[in-house]
């Protein structure tokens, strides 16, 4: 991938809308993802926040290709509930598959981005749901607990 590392790609077109993949995995706590990184420190790698404080996660020595999603800051992928991703919009065959990773998490160990969409937002660290303009860009493809996270925030 030219986002890092391996990515995933489309072998054939991809219809606006369509369910591109369905996360599986195991469920484990903050407390034991900061436990299993001395075991297998590629775990932040391999695990999306599926609530607050709950991730699901491979803890495995394999990488599944559902892991290799890059980031993306203008993705052509979207979350729908916790663990669906679909097209954002049409998708053509052997362009990379992306998504937002904040629109799934609430912290993150921070990375640079180097996307280059117009509006990258240069760090990803989990707080790019806390901003106005990530939410309408967005919208309807937050993760519940984002979506929820930013409720409590509006109210507060």
């Amino acid at each position: 991938s030219s986002l890092g590392g391996l990515g995933v790609f489309a072998h054939v077109p991809i219809a606006a809308g369509e369910t591109v993949c369905v996360w599986g995995g195991g469920v484990i706590t903050t407390a034991e993802l900061i436990d299993w990184r001395g075991r297998l420190p590629s775990i932040d790698n391999r695990c999306i926040m599926v609530a607050d404080g709950f991730l699901l996660a491979s803890v495995s020595e394999d990488i599944d290709d559902a892991e290799r999603f890059n980031h993306h800051c203008a993705p052509n992928l979207g979350v729908v509930g916790q663990v669906v991703l679909i097209a954002r919009r049409p998708v053509a065959a052997r362009e990379e598959l992306t998504f937002d990773y904040d629109t799934t998490e609430l912290h993150m160990p921070p990375f640079a981005c180097s996307c280059g969409a117009p509006h990258c937002r240069g760090v990803i660290d989990g707080t790019g749901w806390r901003r106005e303009e990530f939410r309408a860009r967005h919208a309807g493809l937050l993760a519940p607990h984002v979506e929820a996270a930013i409720r409590r925030e509006a109210d507060a």
